[in-house]
This record gives C-alpha cells, sequence and structure tokens, in this order.
C-alpha cells in the first residue's frame, strides 16, 4: 500500500517510502561526468608528458634544488651565495638566483649531506608538503571524501603534472603550497598575525608569495599587515646578519634585472610571459608582432585591469566570502608574478577546492566553468615534453630550431597557453563568487 506525505489531494508521494530510490537530480549526473571527462583528458595528458612521468621523480637529477643548493654550499664557505655574477655571464643551471633566505636555511645540510643525498631529502619533504598542504585545505574548507569532496579531488587531478615537475626537478612550490595552505587556515580561524607571519616567510622565500599582503590590506586586517611587514624585517635583518648588506643588493640590482631572460620561456605561466611570446623578441618565440615598446603598456594595462576588478571583489566581498576572496588573491598572485613557472600550478589546488565548496551541486553552470579551468590549467605549456610529439619532431622529422614549433609561433602559441587561461577562467569564477555576498559598503 503506497504511504503519501503531507495531506489532501496536493499529497506528494514519495519513491523512497515506495520503496524505490530518489532518481539522481539531473544536475549532478551532469557535474559527475563534467568531472570523468576532465578525469580522463588529464590522466591522457599526464601518460604522454616526459616531464611528468613518475620515472621522472627517480631519475631526475634535481635541476632546480641544485641552485639552492650550490646558494648554500657558497653561503657555507664563506661567500655570496651570488658569486656566479662575478663571471659576468647570464645565469645558468646550478646558480643560486632566489632570495638569500633559502641559501640561508639549507645551510645545516651541507655540513653533513652530499648532494645526492640532500636531493632525496628535498624530494620527501616536497611530497609531505604537499600532502599535508592538501590536509590543510580541506580540513579548512569543510570538504570531505564524499560528494563534493571526491569532485574536489578529481578536479586537482590536472595539477599531477606540475606537482611531478616540481618534485622531480626540486622547485620550491610544494613548500610554498603548505605555506598559503597554511595561511589560509590562519585566515579562516580568525589568526591574522599568524597569517601574516607565514606570508612573510613565503615573501622572502621567493618574492610572488609577497603579493598576498594585498589580501590583508584589503579586507582591513590590520593585524595580519603588521604582522606581515614585521616578520619580514626580522627575517631581512637575521640574513643581513649572517650574510651581511652586499648579497641583498646584489640580489635586486643584479641577480632580479638578470632573470628578464626567463619571461618569455614557455613554462612561465603567468600575464608577463603571455605578453612576452606574443609581442617581443624573446629568445623562445617567433612573435606575433615585434613590438618591444608596446609590449610593456599592454602587459601594465592587463595587470591593471586584473588586479584592480579583483581588489575591488576582495574589498567588497562579504564576511561569508572571505576565504573565496584569499583564493582569488591566491590565482591573481600566480597570473601577476613576473614569472610564474609551470610547477607552480601545483598551488592552484587550494583555489580549486576553495571554488568547489562553494559552487552548489545544483548549479551545473558554474561546475562546468570549474571544470573547464581545472582541465585547462592542466593542458601543457611545450607539446614538445610529450613524448610523441618529441619523436617526430626530434627524431622522424628533426625541426632545426625550436622557436619555429608551430606552438612557439605568431597565433599557435595560443595553443600552449591553456594554463594561463583555465587560471583566468578560475580568477573569473571566484571573483563572481566573492561578488554573490557584498558587503554593504558604497
Amino acid at each position: 500500500m503506497s504511504t503519501y506525505r503531507g495531506r489532501g489531494p496536493a499529497a506528494i508521494r514519495s519513491p523512497v517510502e515506495d520503496g524505490r530510490a530518489a532518481p539522481r537530480p539531473a544536475s549532478r549526473r551532469l557535474a559527475r561526468w563534467l568531472v570523468l571527462l576532465a578525469f580522463g583528458v588529464v590522466v591522457l595528458i599526464w601518460l604522454a608528458d616526459e616531464s611528468s612521468m613518475l620515472v621522472l621523480l627517480v631519475v631526475s637529477p634535481g635541476i632546480d634544488f641544485r641552485h639552492s643548493w650550490n646558494g648554500a654550499s657558497l653561503v657555507a664557505a664563506g661567500h655570496s651565495p651570488y658569486d656566479w655574477l662575478a663571471e659576468n655571464r647570464r645565469p645558468e643551471v646550478g646558480d643560486f638566483q632566489y632570495p638569500p633566505l633559502l641559501a640561508l636555511l639549507l645551510v645545516p645540510l651541507t655540513w653533513f649531506l652530499d648532494f645526492p643525498t640532500a636531493r632525496l631529502v628535498w624530494f620527501g619533504f616536497g611530497v609531505f608538503c604537499i600532502l599535508a598542504g592538501l590536509i590543510a585545505t580541506w580540513r579548512t574548507t569543510g570538504l570531505g571524501l564524499h560528494g563534493t569532496g571526491r569532485r574536489a579531488l578529481a578536479l586537482c587531478l590536472p595539477l599531477l603534472p606540475a606537482s611531478t615537475w616540481a618534485l622531480g626537478n626540486g622547485q620550491l612550490s610544494p613548500e610554498l603550497f603548505l605555506l598559503i595552505a597554511w595561511i589560509y587556515a590562519a585566515v579562516a580561524g580568525r589568526r591574522a598575525a599568524v597569517a601574516g607571519l607565514l606570508a612573510a616567510v613565503g615573501a622572502y622565500l621567493k618574492s610572488f608569495p609577497g603579493l598576498l599582503l594585498g589580501y590583508f590590506l584589503l579586507r582591513r586586517q590590520w593585524r595580519g599587515f603588521v604582522a606581515a611587514a614585521s616578520g619580514g624585517l626580522l627575517l631581512v635583518a637575521l640574513s643581513l646578519l649572517v650574510l651581511g648588506w652586499e648579497p641583498h643588493w646584489t640580489y635586486l640590482t643584479r641577480v632580479v634585472p638578470a632573470q628578464r631572460i626567463w619571461i618569455g620561456g614557455p613554462f612561465n605561466v603567468s600575464l608577463a610571459g603571455f605578453v612576452a611570446r606574443l609581442f617581443s623578441n624573446n629568445g623562445y618565440t617567433t612573435p606575433l608582432i615585434d613590438a618591444d615598446t608596446v609590449a610593456p603598456a599592454l602587459l601594465a594595462l592587463s595587470l591593471a585591469l586584473l588586479v584592480g576588478a579583483s581588489a575591488y571583489a576582495v574589498w567588497r566581498a562579504g564576511a561569508a566570502s572571505e576565504r573565496i576572496a584569499y583564493a582569488l588573491c591566491v590565482v591573481v598572485m600566480l597570473l601577476a608574478s613576473p614569472i610564474n613557472g609551470r610547477y607552480n600550478l601545483l598551488i592552484a589546488a587550494l583555489p580549486l577546492a576553495v571554488a568547489a565548496a562553494a559552487v552548489p551541486a545544483s548549479r551545473p553552470g558554474l561546475w562546468a566553468w570549474l571544470v573547464a579551468a581545472a582541465v585547462l590549467i592542466g593542458l601543457p605549456t611545450e607539446f614538445y615534453d610529450l613524448w610523441p610529439v618529441r619523436y617526430v619532431l626530434g627524431t622522424a622529422f628533426p625541426v632545426e630550431s625550436l622557436s619555429a614549433l608551430p606552438w612557439r609561433t605568431g597565433w599557435g602559441i595560443l595553443l600552449a597557453s591553456g594554463s594561463l587561461f583555465g587560471l583566468l577562467l578560475l580568477a573569473a569564477l571566484l571573483f563572481r563568487l566573492c561578488l554573490a555576498q557584498r558587503d554593504p559598503r558604497p
């Protein structure tokens, strides 16, 4: 006998009470298939991407970690970490090019470890940082391992190539991801001073996390801003005490300008890299238009639009959108950095998770937007890294110049800019979510 809920002729029969399972809403089915599609695409790309195969984690010499190790070894021997500048040449593989703090922190390891052993230790620490960063993000966001949590994990799968590249080459990205996840947890827990101190550490390890200080200003979290400024000054004082003034001045006046040669590289997933590849003679691509005088103006305009719109959204976001505002700042940090290597894309796991927690399953349009952003972020920045392409162009039909490849020439540059477009799409989604609940400020 059928059971009815409610009273009167308008009562609606419950499928559960009638012995039948309730049908899955069409919106949830669509979201599930979109995530499965993203999973299939990223697995195919990951398997074909030589730079992100699991074997890289074992056989890679840790090229980027060697930079840091060489800098620490020079400091341990009583030299400047930037002694390579005395040779009056461009920076090369193995030259330390980061702020002095990283070299200073690694000095104790040089006392009792050789490079191969230190490389394995650094690799293990990187794996720990990624896992700890994901756990901190999931706990703070409130995602579990069911429903939305599973979908959010699937959205992070396109970040596997960037993660394995960072681990294989010994980049600092896993450590920065953990710091940014801890800052997020501190912001959510109303511990502004802790968040500010962590931001200071991140900014002194690599300069681009310093853009997160704008979050404290825009949200009027003065304790966080003061803690970040004070922590930064203390770290500078510490490294000045140990290294002296000269290495710091050398970094600002000689190392930073020397890094400009990397801006046009295909690995640089930032607005500066995109503009350089399209409109300037950079040594990596054949630009659409060789307009070195116009490129800085185009970059300044695009940065002004991105930073201005995002600053407005962060400023106007309501208290319920506090975490979304922070996630937007993280994406803008990646886009606005002069050099944002592909390996840093694993940091996008945080804004992807925050967006997944904020977008309801009943909004398939927004979920499609989010899935598209995740898949684009996972696309390769250099198709020559895909082993089938490398075989064809490197062995079967070798090319004379990499800058003449189709995705490095003219409009073809757009083909290898999927990661940048994915970050822009994610920023646009977070911008919309930020303004969904505005503060009543004029």
